[in-house]
């Protein structure tokens, strides 16, 4: 078999896959038929005017759609066209849709209140139940204009511009709605692009992974699809005649899925949207035009000689990969061996601080440090991370009923993330010693069970905890949660998707600090941070006895704080706030110090020997004893 016989076999092949679509615009143009003047009119002041226009079915090509699929690079958000990448722009979405590409962002998944939500009283939120509400005669009164101007920007939104798979609707912008004067305000095409560019990115995938290879859904507005080959490759585009926005004079595409392929193969493509004069004045061009301004409309992709390139590194790449994958376990038989010799040493010398009952200890430093005897921390530290194995499952560290094991220890390593049992021993710790030291405590220190059922509840009815729930999520024996009107700072140590962050609040402000080393990655962070206010705001209302009325509103506080060097010290940062951040700038003009890779190091092996040689730590001993170092000194 030939070449291109091959190469007509797999074309046949992705033939074959429909694609198929959400968009229902026979609902629209079923009740535009019978909209009075009234209705028309108050739609036509919203920026989804344009859609009340529409008086035909809309036929999009499943060819054409499987067309641009195959043609998708989602990291670019382009159409691949020989050696060029041609945008999905806001340009696109702006002159196809009519919709501005300015303005606030557009939450999709906002709220399930709002007025149009209440109109449904419990029902379903689906397009039959919106056609069934919107055919009400109450709404054909003057007086219920702006509830059916909302049933009918809902309607549009679940079968035109925002389509999903599933029938029922039960989180969508339902808010935004109330105000329909304020609708202008929105990036209403911003969220249409950023829907569309999210469903066809994940569909690519589906296609070129050949996991559904007979039908592929596609969600979302996609007759900007359909209008984008028609303006970009002139596919089935008839006369030079325009009207804005583009989707009012649709245009249907019957080509045979053969005569579709040749012509994206042919095809001259067209970089600009040809605007009239009249077009280029209106607000909503001219700011789409700024907007897209740092987008390019010219080749951006690599040429031929350029991918050929690539392609040699890649194999490149991967020929390394499997040699690093010889060499990893190579070396992996070199550290066991190396284990059985480190085990078997005689004497290091080390610092090890002296217990209680040993006479150089002073008697103002019993239970908090004492005098030291020679360490070598790097020591220490290199056979506890790699003689992990005999302590994996065996208790360590048992401070005042603080446990670590060797497990939890080995998390200090070098580039290994913190786990939970850590930053649990930590809080613990810090509370401990203060209380030691002073006899008080001014920084309590939830541990992160705490922010752990706060996020879980995010997605459950809301409850109020009682005394006993947050009595679970920190160091007893010393400590009554009442004493937490003294506290001058509550931290809160926060872990969500692997990344860690902190909570501070400073009582006497009720100002509720963010500590952040590497702020943007969780997405959800705005709503954590509200359910967090709104549970501290709680427990100190029951803590300061005061009616609701009375108590201070907690402010949210961005602090400023210097990057992490790394992907993986987030929790080592998190420790270092909870034992030393005030709020003061101390640091160069901040609250924190730089920290750099090597002094994150530093860090983790002074915290593992610390806890790990506390006098009281009831298994130093035996730990001294395991490394043949108990007295040789």
């Amino acid at each position: 078999m030939t070449s291109s016989s091959r190469q007509s076999d797999g074309e046949e092949k992705d033939f074959n896959v429909r694609v198929r679509h959400t968009v229902q615009i026979e609902y629209i143009v079923e009740v535009n038929r019978r909209l009075t003047s009234f209705q028309r009119e108050k739609i036509q002041q919203t920026p989804f005017k344009w859609i009340a226009e529409v008086e035909d079915i809309m036929q999009i090509s499943s060819t054409v759609l499987r067309e641009l699929l195959s043609r998708w690079n989602g990291s670019k958000q382009s159409f691949m066209f020989r050696e060029k990448l041609v945008p999905l722009s806001l340009m696109d979405i702006c002159v196809g849709l009519g919709l501005r590409v300015g303005g606030e962002v557009v939450n999709l998944e906002d709220d399930t209140e709002g007025l149009v939500n209440q109109l449904f009283a419990g029902e379903d939120i689906n397009v039959c139940n919106i056609m069934k509400k919107m055919s009400d005669e109450k709404f054909r009164l003057r007086q219920n204009v702006d509830d059916f101007c909302r049933l009918y920007i809902l309607l549009s939104f679940v079968v035109f511009y925002f389509p999903r798979s599933y029938k029922n609707f039960c989180s969508f912008p339902f808010r935004l709605l109330d105000n329909l004067d304020a609708l202008h305000m929105y990036n209403w095409g911003g969220a249409v692009h950023e829907s569309v560019v999210s469903s066809i990115t994940r569909a690519s995938k589906v296609y070129y992974q050949q996991k559904n290879p007979c039908e592929i859904y596609l969600v979302g507005c996609v007759a900007v699809l359909q209008l984008w080959a028609v303006e970009h490759v002139g596919l089935g585009k008839a006369g030079n005649n325009s009207r804005f926005p583009r989707f009012l004079q649709w245009s249907c595409v019957n080509l045979r899925s053969r005569k579709i392929h040749d012509a994206f193969l042919l095809a001259e493509i067209s970089w600009e949207w040809p605007l009239t004069e009249e077009e280029r004045r209106l607000d909503i061009v001219i700011e789409a035009v700024r907007v897209s301004s740092h987008e390019k409309h010219e080749c951006t992709g690599p040429s031929f000689s350029e991918w050929e390139t690539i392609v040699q590194q890649h194999e490149l790449s991967q020929k390394q990969i499997m040699a690093n994958d010889k060499r990893l376990c190579d070396l992996q038989k070199e550290i066991r061996i190396l284990q059985e010799q480190v085990h078997q040493v005689n004497h290091w010398s080390l610092v090890i601080p002296c217990t209680e009952d040993q006479p150089s200890a002073r008697a103002e430093d019993k239970g908090s440090g004492a005098e030291d005897i020679p360490l070598d921390e790097m020591k220490i530290y290199t056979i506890m991370c790699s003689l992990q194995g005999l302590y994996l499952n065996r208790v360590v560290v048992d401070i005042k009923n603080l446990i670590l094991t060797g497990a939890d220890l080995h998390s200090l390593s070098p580039r290994s993330r913190v786990n939970d049992m850590v930053m649990l021993f930590a809080t613990g710790f810090f509370m401990l010693d203060e209380y030691h030291r002073t006899g008080g405590i001014d920084r309590f220190c939830f541990n992160s069970f705490f922010a752990s059922r706060v996020i879980k509840e995010m997605t459950m009815s809301p409850t109020i905890w009682q005394k006993k729930d947050y009595m679970s999520f920190y160091k007893k024996g010393f400590f009554e949660l009442e004493g937490l009107s003294q506290c001058e700072f509550v931290f809160v140590p926060t872990i969500y998707r692997d990344h860690w962050w902190c909570y501070v609040l400073n009582r006497d402000t009720m100002e509720l600090h963010v500590l952040d080393s590497l702020p943007g990655c969780i997405v959800e962070r705005t709503e954590i941070d509200k359910a967090m206010v709104n549970q501290l705001e709680q427990l100190f209302l029951y803590v300061d006895n005061v009616a609701q009325t009375t108590s201070p509103p907690i402010q949210i506080v961005y602090e400023r704080l210097p990057s992490q060097p790394n992907t993986y010290d987030f929790g080592v940062i998190v420790i270092k706030y909870m034992e030393i951040w005030n709020g003061r700038d101390d640091f160069d003009g901040k609250t924190m110090p730089h920290y750099t890779t090597e002094d994150l190091q530093v860090l983790r092996r002074e915290m593992l020997c610390k806890w790990l040689f506390d006098p009281r730590n009831i298994y130093r001993d035996n730990i001294l004893t395991d490394l043949k170092l108990n007295g040789e000194h």
